[in-house]
């Protein structure tokens, strides 16, 4: 017959192999409701994960390149010809000012030129976008800002008058123009301050001398005026 002690310890074993039965059938229920969805859904997650990257990387592989030509920054033109080179696209798209302005079939070729119209008065934008047939890849180039400007610099000359006699071989032309425009007088270039002031001096020869001025801005709009000067000893 079990002692005390015997039917004490039988009890306490029994005690902990009922907590084990309970604690397992609590792991079995959270792994069924809980941790199997989890794992599952994590799983997917992953997979998509690396299976996105791979269809980007797939993606970039089949996208091809192109380069953009030189675009000048102003222009007295409201329209310009695009060019470049193409590697393996199917269409390149140009938009200006936000919109699209022209899709072309690059297709099978390694240049493009195109004349680009519509260009609107003052700061224009123009950025390029490359796409391959087949997929969802996309390359965009940078934004290229132009100005649209067909209005003449302004052009002044202050000194001296013309038809002005003066007994010097040597006279101060002075004038202003517009803020960063070119000055050439009789052709030589002629620097300008900050406000678009000029001034040089011209040397003359005995009789008449005509002094010719030209400005010029970045768009290439160009304005001129000549005056004649007379030089008696």
């Amino acid at each position: 017959m079990p002692t005390r002690l015997e039917r004490h310890e039988a009890k306490k074993l029994r005690s902990r192999v009922m907590t084990l039965i309970v604690l397992l059938g609590i792991f079995v229920i959270f792994m069924i409701t809980i941790g199997l969805p989890l794992l599952i859904n994590g799983s997917v997650f992953i997979g998509n994960l690396f299976g996105g990257k791979r269809e980007s990387e797939r993606n970039a592989q089949q996208l091809g390149d192109f380069s953009v030509n030189e675009i000048p920054i102003a222009t007295n033109s409201a329209e310009i010809i695009v060019s470049g080179t193409v590697e393996n696209l199917k269409t390149l798209e140009v938009y200006l000012n936000g919109d699209k302005a022209d899709e072309l079939d690059v297709e099978n070729e390694e240049e493009f030129s195109e004349r680009i119209d519509g260009l609107r008065s003052g700061d224009n934008e123009i950025y390029f976008v490359g796409k391959v047939n087949k997929s969802s890849a996309s390359k965009k180039s940078q934004v290229y800002s132009i100005a649209y400007r067909n209005e003449k610099p302004k052009l002044e000359i202050s000194e001296p008058q013309d038809n002005h006699i003066t007994p010097r071989d040597e006279i101060t032309v002075k004038g202003s123009t517009n803020q960063n425009v070119t000055v050439t007088v009789n052709d030589a270039p002629v620097i300008t301050d900050a406000s678009g002031n000029f001034q040089t001096s011209v040397k003359l020869k005995e009789g008449e001398n005509k002094i010719k001025v030209l400005v010029q801005d970045s768009a290439g709009n160009t304005d001129s005026k000549e005056i004649t000067v007379k030089y008696e000893k």
